[in-house]
Formats: structure tokens, sequence, C-alpha cells
């Protein structure tokens, strides 16, 4: 539907329930996911950095800066939590992070926080494939890197298409298994864990600055936490649901991320942990060299992790790209839903031949960066979509509460904009990557995207809709 119909809708918008049950059949997704499904999703997608790339960090902060570091990320993703989690249930649409901005911030910012979002999740995809191609011939060194990382891609890309019930299973399985490789570490270096020499060794490197410049590292705790909420249209009571996801997440990542940054730091040198990409396998050779077996089977099952965020990251780009499609922002065939798996199969294909591409020739390095980058400018975006949302409600309290809610939401934005300002810094070739992006992105928008804009998407309608929702 061209956009130069928008000015015909009035606010509130009658539609009735044979167009709505119309459009699903041909647009919706099937609700089936359940609070479980959801922690799996959550703990899943994130899981791999607990296991590998935090530890560059320490050289920036050192042990007691980057624990601070990391406290500080930890916090910024539990009011993270607590806010997709309120917007997800009161908006419950593919769509996500597009949606919430949409709702607040208009057609523009809502489709370049979609954009933002993919390029998150396509690029953090990549890096992680990257990893998984390096991991598995640093394990067998005969086979090439290049043929795992496209196997292993296509693979994960037919698993998401074959099915959101068969997906979101199997995301469970690998999650737990990856859970149980971290219980293996903590177990097999329990013994050396000395808890009072922690924050001994070079405690701080570059004092409050090494704090603030780490904070990119940190967030590779947590980067792609937000994949929950694009699930919501396929939760069976995103109410309920996605409060229990996002809640039961954010604990357990953080009591595993916590858990292994103690055990790291209470039991090696933290300047043997940067010797490579998997401190958690160096923790444990340092500490038992000839651990044998143990180390061999918690050096496979660690594989998981990646496994596991690479499936989520799959899952989080292809709804994005679906919503975007659905709502006429990108080409409408991306939103083409499979007559028998009932999945948005070409929103995850296309997409994910770019992640293919970018495993292929780019480098991790530049990749993670680029998807923090693109996480830390869709947070503010969606942040202050929020505000503006609360703001507007005819509810909205001038109490306290509110107040004490926007202070710290400023502290966060303001925390944003220093990690921004060092990952331009750091790798400007991330932030050039981002760039070109987003700019292909707006010349794609207002030469076509703009013109055929759905006014019967649920993202659409809702934002044109004069009720503002609260709790």
């Amino acid at each position: 539907m061209p956009l130069d119909q928008d000015d015909d809708f009035e606010d509130d918008i009658l539609i009735t329930k044979k167009q709505i049950d119309d459009y699903r059949k041909k647009f919706g997704l099937k609700r089936i996911l359940s609070g479980i499904h959801l922690w799996g999703i959550g703990v899943g997608t994130v899981i791999a950095g607990t296991f590998f790339g935090w530890n560059y960090g320490l050289e920036l902060s050192g042990s007691l800066g980057f624990f601070i570091t990391t406290l500080v990320v930890t916090g910024f993703y539990f009011v993270l939590a607590i806010i997709f989690s309120e917007l997800s249930g009161l908006y419950p649409y593919a769509g996500g992070p597009y949606a919430y901005v949409r709702k607040g911030l208009g057609k523009l910012g809502g489709y370049l926080t979609g954009v933002l979002t993919i390029a998150e999740f396509i690029c953090a995809s990549a890096a992680v494939t990257i990893s998984i191609a390096s991991y598995v011939s640093w394990v067998y060194p005969s086979i090439p890197k290049m043929y795992v990382a496209l196997g292993v891609y296509v693979l994960f890309l037919m698993i998401d298409v074959i099915g959101i019930k068969q997906s979101a299973n199997f995301q469970l399985i690998i999650t737990s298994v990856a859970i149980g490789a971290l219980i293996m570490f903590f177990i097999g270096t329990a013994d050396a864990v000395n808890l009072s020499r922690t924050f001994d060794i070079e405690p701080f490197v570059s004092g409050a600055k090494g704090i603030v410049i780490a904070i990119p590292y940190a967030l590779w705790f947590y980067l792609c936490f937000e994949g929950i909420a694009l699930a919501a249209e396929e939760t069976v009571n995103p109410k309920t649901d996605m409060r229990i996801g996002f809640g039961t997440s954010i604990i357990t990542v953080a009591v595993l991320n916590f858990g292994v940054l103690i055990f790291c730091l209470a039991t090696v040198d933290w300047h043997d942990l940067l010797m490579n990409d998997y401190p958690l396998s160096s923790a444990m050779h340092l500490v038992n060299p000839n651990g044998g077996k143990w180390l061999v089977i918690f050096t496979t099952l660690a594989l998981s992790s990646l496994l596991a965020s690479l499936h989520g990251m799959i899952n989080g780009f292809s709804r994005q790209s679906f919503a975007l499609s659905r709502a006429g922002y990108l080409p409408k065939i991306m939103s083409r839903i499979h007559p028998v798996t009932k999945t948005p199969y070409l929103a995850i294909i296309l997409p994910g031949t770019i992640g293919i591409l970018l495993a292929q020739f780019g480098t991790a390095r530049i990749l993670v960066f680029a998807a923090g980058f693109s996480a830390l400018l869709m947070y503010l975006l969606v942040i202050l979509s929020y505000l503006k949302i609360k703001l507007s409600a005819r509810k909205a309290s001038p109490g306290w509460t509110t107040k004490v809610k926007a202070a710290a939401l400023v502290i966060f934005s303001a925390l944003i904009f220093s990690a921004l300002t060092f990952i331009s810094l750091r790798t400007p070739d991330s932030v050039k990557f981002v760039g070109i992006f987003l700019g292909g992105a707006v010349l794609y928008y207002f030469l076509v995207g703009r013109k055929y804009i759905a006014l019967d998407a649920p993202e659409e309608r809702e934002a044109q809709s004069s009720m503002i929702k609260i709790h």
C-alpha cells in the first residue's frame, strides 16, 4: 500500500475480524513458543560470549577494572531486559525493536532501528561462524576453515527453515549442552580457585578510562540478548511469557558470566588468558596441564555454545527482516511464509546469504565491533522511544519512579555514547561498514521503501493507533 494513503487513515482504524484472519493466514507466524523456549533463545543466543572473546577486555582495564565494567554492562542489560519485556508484551510483533521505535519515533526511526538490528545479528552471526571455523580447525587442523564456515551456516539456515518448534527445541538442547560444558569448567577448576587472589594481579589498567573503553568487550557477554523480543509473535502468551523469558534469561546469563569471570581470575594470571580467543580452555589447561580426556570433552562441548549463538542470531535477523518486509520497507518477497513449515523462509535465506559472505571474507574483530556499534545505536533509539511512549501516555505518572527511570536511562545513554566513541576510534573500519550499510538503507528507504509501506501490517496498525499502552 503506497505511503500517500497514510493521510486517509485516522488515528483509530477499524479493521474487521475477517481482514485480520485473512492477513494472519498470509503473513502470520505460528504461536507455539512458551517461556522455556524463550529462555533457550535468550541464553543460547548470547552464551558464546561467556566462552569466547571477552578476555581481551582485561588488557584494557585490568582484573578489577574489567569486573567493574562487566557489572556496569550487566546492570545496563538488566534495564534493557525490563524495557524489552514490557514493550514486547505490549507490542507482541515480529518487528521487535522496529515496532517499538516505530510507535515512538515514526517511520524512519522504526525502519533504521530494524536495519540496525539486522546488521547487529548478521555481523554477530558471521563473527560466530568464523569463530566456529577457527575453533574446529584449532581442534582438527586438517579441516579447512572456509568449508567449515560455509557448511555450518548453511546447515543452521536449513534448521531454521524447518519449523519454529523444531528450531526452538533444538536451541534448548544445544543451550543445555553449553551450560553442561560450563559446569564441567567450574568442576575442573574448582580446586585451584583462590578467591583472595582474584584481583591481586594488576587490578587496574588505565584507571577509570580503562573501565570505560573495555565496555565493547563486556558487551560481548550479552550481545543480541534482545533476540527474545523478536520471537514475541510466535509466543503463545507474550504478555506473561516475555517477562518469564527475559527475567530467567538475564539472571541465568549474568550468573554464568560472573561465575566464569571469577573462576578465571581466581585461578590463573589473567595475562595468560590473552594467548588466544578461548580463555576457558586456556584456564583449564593451565590449572591441569595433564587434563587429558576432561579437557578434550570440555573443548568439544564448548563448541555447542557457538552453535547455540549462531542459531539464535539467525532467528533474530530473519524475524526482523520478515517484519520490515511485511510492512513494505524491504522487498515484499522476504515476507513469504512457507506453506508447510510456516516459517519466513526467504527472510532466513536471503539475509543469511549476506552472513555467509561476511563469514567467508570478513574478519571476526571488525564484525564483532560492527555488531556492537549497531546494537548500541539501536539501544539508544529504543531507549528514546521508550521514554517518549512513557511521557506520551495519558496515565504517565510524573512521580519519583518515573524520574528515577528517566535518570537511569540518561546515564546509560551517556555510557552508550562513550562506547560508541571508543569503537569509532579503535576500529574505524567497523564504523565505516555500519555507515555504508546504513547509508544504503536510507537511500533505499527514500527511493523505494517509503512508497510501499503496508498500513495493514500489525506494527504499522499499532503505530497509527492513538492509544498508548503502558503497564
